[in-house]
């Protein structure tokens, strides 16, 4: 008798702990674990990226996020670990939170991460009146400092070019003809705080055409052909010279030698490397235009018709 109470007590003992364990199991299936969150500064062009640890292959996450201050969230839904959150202000600080589900049962929310947005400038350029490279931008709201790169060949890296709450600058160092390779971000910088970043705007792949100040001066040679003949024959020779800010010494032109700018007929095109040319025709032309030739060998840059300068006729 005694050992049938005994194992009577040992069965229920048994199945006592096997509920435990089963109850352990399911209490601990029923609450996922709190992802650890990082939101990445800068590093999204359309809004904050955030990401976060894989709490299981069987879990989706839920997306607390809001302005700072404001009391009420906005949320959104994944299976992914991370997640851009569109339709943000620029200027203005977000709090984000994630939490874990599991079979329909959420776990706590992380530590909130909070971040201001900033949206992603964009770069263009032009030539000023002084025939230099100017770099310009928007502005982008929050931001109160700008980072300007420009691409050094010969270190094979960024470099930093300019760093100020202004939004031009003009790059002295360009010289024509040549390319440059610009990119740009904005800042938001506090002492409290630390600095949050935008996004990096696309590449500027610059090149670089100042103005192109022609000088010409014509030659007109007469002569007789031959005694025979009583007509009277003129050679032209013309010698043309240019100037530009930050010349290239590799650089090649073209000169186009035409007497009417709006024709195509009669137009004499001469490949130069320098800046002199010197042609000598039958014809007697009126203007000359100067470009510059690009690396596949196409006329790039101004287009400037010049009258040619008159000059003294030898008989």
């Amino acid at each position: 008798m005694k050992k049938r109470i005994i194992s009577i007590f040992l069965i229920i003992s048994v199945i006592t702990s096997l509920f435990a364990v089963t109850a352990v199991s399911s209490s601990a299936a029923t609450k996922p674990a709190t992802p650890v969150v990082k939101i990445h500064n800068g590093g999204s062009a359309n809004g904050l990226y955030v990401t976060w640890d894989n709490i299981s292959p069987r879990a989706t996450y839920q997306i607390a996020y809001r302005p700072y201050g404001y009391r009420a969230y906005n949320y959104t839904n994944t299976n992914k670990t991370n997640i851009t959150l569109t339709n943000l202000t620029s200027g203005v600080c977000y709090q984000v939170q994630v939490r874990a589900c599991i079979n329909g049962v959420y776990g706590g929310y992380s530590k909130t991460k909070s971040m201001t947005f900033l949206s992603r400038p964009s770069l263009k350029d032009s030539v000023d009146s002084n025939q230099c490279l100017v770099l310009s931008w928007n502005a982008v709201r929050g931001a109160n400092v700008y980072e300007l790169v420009k691409w050094n060949a010969s270190k094979k890296k960024w470099v930093r070019v300019f760093y100020s709450s202004s939004r031009t600058y003009v790059d002295g160092s360009a010289r024509a003809g040549e390319y440059g390779r610009y990119q740009l971000r904005a800042m938001y910088k506090t002492e409290k705080n630390g600095t949050a970043y935008s996004a990096w705007s696309p590449v500027d792949y610059t090149v670089y055409y100042p103005k192109i100040n022609v000088k010409s001066f014509t030659t007109i040679v007469i002569g007789s052909e031959s005694s025979r003949i009583a007509r009277r024959l003129k050679k032209f020779n013309y010698d043309v010279s240019w100037t530009l800010r930050y010349p290239n010494s590799n650089q090649l032109y073209q000169v186009r030698f035409a007497e009417n700018p709006n024709s195509t007929k009669d137009v004499v095109t001469i490949k130069v490397k320098g800046r002199k040319c010197t042609f000598k025709s039958d014809n007697a032309y009126k203007y000359v235009c100067v470009r510059y030739l690009n690396e596949f060998g196409q006329p790039v840059g101004p287009v400037e018709w010049n009258p040619l300068e008159e000059g003294k006729v030898i008989w």
